[in-house]
């Protein structure tokens, strides 16, 4: 018995902040090991949920700032986030790597 691998990546919350840092593991496992694993909304409030790329880019959509002061606190360190998979415009990727890459400090 005992685990035999990885076979996904938990968040438990859709926090905005939660969700880009699953999603940042997801790119980096990807990166490491040449496997996309699927990223899993796990929380008690509701079942075990796959989020897909449909429901990551309208929760990524619906999210994007118009101004930096509106984005929300994000967990250190902060990992790249993949989305060239989704169906973003270039300026809505660009929007997004910029608004998670810089912070106050920066």
């Amino acid at each position: 018995g005992g685990a035999r691998g990885l076979v996904a990546v938990f968040v438990r919350s859709m926090e905005m902040g939660r969700v880009l840092h699953a999603l940042g593991v997801v790119a980096l496992l990807e990166h490491a090991l040449g496997v996309r694993l699927p990223l899993l909304l796990l929380d008690s409030e509701h079942p075990v949920c796959l989020l897909d790329n449909t429901i990551l880019e309208a929760y990524l959509r619906q999210a994007l700032p118009t101004h930096l002061e509106r984005w929300p606190a994000v967990l250190v360190p902060r990992l790249p986030v993949d989305v060239s998979s989704m169906h973003f415009s270039d300026m809505e990727k660009i929007n997004i790597h910029a608004m998670y890459g810089l912070c106050r400090s920066s």
